[in-house]
């Protein structure tokens, strides 16, 4: 059984480490930039402070950020964390009401994918 815990915050960050340490298998952050830090910075952090726990986000928000954006983050967290990386997505979440954006389109859902599927492969050139 896998276990995993959900943060927001930076200043949360040794929840992350103490989840790794108790054996938990998988670290969400939320991505809700109108209340919440910046996902990508505290998965760099996280990345930085552990060494086998998977990195993700919680629920990137495509309505939220550019394609290139969370490509490019989700590509730094890889970099960071080879092989430990994950990025789970939806078309609306609270975060869209705060921002007063509301549901994502599904096709502009569907492009956020293409750039952000291959910037976790090998293929793809990554970050520098």
């Amino acid at each position: 059984m896998n276990f995993g815990i959900v943060t927001a915050k930076i200043d949360e960050i040794g929840y992350i480490t103490r989840a790794e340490n108790l054996g938990y298998t998988h670290a969400w952050v939320t991505d809700s930039p109108m209340i919440r830090s910046n996902c990508w910075a505290v998965l760099a952090l996280a990345a930085h402070q552990t060494r086998a726990i998977r990195l993700g986000t919680g629920v990137n928000v495509p309505g939220l950020r550019l394609a290139p954006v969370a490509a490019n983050g989700i590509a730094t967290i890889n970099r960071l964390a080879p092989g430990r990386c994950f990025m789970a997505s939806a078309p609306a979440t609270p975060a869209c009401g705060c921002s007063g954006s509301g549901r994502c389109a599904l096709d502009h859902f569907a492009n956020t994918f293409r750039p952000c599927a291959g910037s976790c492969t090998a293929r793809t050139s990554s970050t520098r």
